[in-house]
Protein backbone atom coordinates (compact mmCIF):
# COMPACT_ATOMS: atom_id res chain seq x y z
CA UNK A 1 0.00 0.00 0.00
CA UNK A 2 1.38 3.43 -0.82
CA UNK A 3 2.01 5.99 1.92
CA UNK A 4 0.16 9.38 1.83
CA UNK A 5 3.31 11.07 1.83
CA UNK A 6 4.95 9.13 -1.00
CA UNK A 7 5.61 11.56 -4.32
CA UNK A 8 4.58 9.73 -7.40
CA UNK A 9 5.02 12.71 -9.62
CA UNK A 10 7.19 15.83 -9.39
CA UNK A 11 5.39 19.06 -9.83
CA UNK A 12 8.09 19.39 -12.53
CA UNK A 13 6.88 16.11 -13.91
CA UNK A 14 3.47 17.11 -13.78
CA UNK A 15 4.04 20.81 -15.34
CA UNK A 16 6.09 19.28 -18.28
CA UNK A 17 2.65 16.54 -18.91
CA UNK A 18 0.40 19.55 -19.02
CA UNK A 19 2.79 21.46 -21.29
CA UNK A 20 3.04 18.34 -23.94
CA UNK A 21 -0.67 18.11 -23.41
CA UNK A 22 -1.65 21.52 -24.33
CA UNK A 23 1.33 21.44 -27.56
CA UNK A 24 -0.66 18.21 -28.68
CA UNK A 25 -3.77 20.59 -28.62
CA UNK A 26 -2.04 23.21 -30.09
CA UNK A 27 -1.25 20.57 -33.28
CA UNK A 28 -4.47 20.28 -34.36
CA UNK A 29 -4.36 23.77 -35.45
CA UNK A 30 -8.11 24.61 -34.29
CA UNK A 31 -9.34 27.99 -34.95
CA UNK A 32 -11.66 27.90 -31.93
CA UNK A 33 -12.32 25.36 -29.18
CA UNK A 34 -14.64 25.35 -26.03
CA UNK A 35 -13.08 23.71 -22.85
CA UNK A 36 -14.90 22.47 -20.14
CA UNK A 37 -13.42 22.41 -16.33
CA UNK A 38 -15.50 19.69 -14.25
CA UNK A 39 -15.10 21.67 -10.62
CA UNK A 40 -13.63 21.07 -8.11
CA UNK A 41 -11.08 18.49 -8.54
CA UNK A 42 -9.71 19.60 -12.37
CA UNK A 43 -9.46 23.47 -11.45
CA UNK A 44 -5.66 24.13 -10.85
CA UNK A 45 -5.47 21.27 -13.90
CA UNK A 46 -7.39 23.01 -16.68
CA UNK A 47 -6.28 26.79 -15.61
CA UNK A 48 -2.89 24.83 -15.96
CA UNK A 49 -3.67 23.66 -19.42
CA UNK A 50 -5.44 27.07 -20.81
CA UNK A 51 -2.56 29.22 -20.07
CA UNK A 52 -0.04 26.94 -22.66
CA UNK A 53 -3.05 26.73 -25.58
CA UNK A 54 -2.21 29.35 -28.91
CA UNK A 55 -5.78 28.82 -30.24
CA UNK A 56 -7.17 32.26 -31.42
CA UNK A 57 -10.85 31.99 -30.16
CA UNK A 58 -11.15 29.70 -26.58
CA UNK A 59 -13.85 29.71 -24.59
CA UNK A 60 -14.29 28.15 -20.93
CA UNK A 61 -17.45 27.14 -18.96
CA UNK A 62 -17.53 24.56 -15.53
CA UNK A 63 -19.77 22.13 -14.25
CA UNK A 64 -19.97 20.47 -11.05
CA UNK A 65 -21.10 17.05 -10.11
CA UNK A 66 -20.91 15.30 -7.14
CA UNK A 67 -21.43 11.52 -5.75
CA UNK A 68 -21.68 11.70 -2.13
CA UNK A 69 -24.69 12.13 0.43
CA UNK A 70 -22.81 12.39 3.44
CA UNK A 71 -20.22 9.69 3.64
CA UNK A 72 -22.34 7.22 1.12
CA UNK A 73 -21.35 7.08 -2.11
CA UNK A 74 -24.75 7.25 -4.59
CA UNK A 75 -25.71 8.60 -8.00
CA UNK A 76 -24.06 11.45 -10.21
CA UNK A 77 -25.78 14.59 -9.93
CA UNK A 78 -25.53 17.65 -11.99
CA UNK A 79 -24.70 20.43 -9.19
CA UNK A 80 -24.29 23.16 -12.15
CA UNK A 81 -24.35 22.39 -15.32
CA UNK A 82 -22.62 24.31 -18.62
CA UNK A 83 -23.66 27.95 -19.01
CA UNK A 84 -22.51 27.61 -22.87
CA UNK A 85 -23.27 25.76 -26.12
CA UNK A 86 -21.39 23.13 -26.29
CA UNK A 87 -23.21 20.81 -29.36
CA UNK A 88 -21.02 20.17 -31.96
Amino acid sequence: MQDMNDVLFTEQQIEDAVKQMAMRINDLNLDSAVFLCVLNGGFMFFSDLIKHLDIPNVECDFIRVKSYKGKERGEIIMVKDAELSIGN
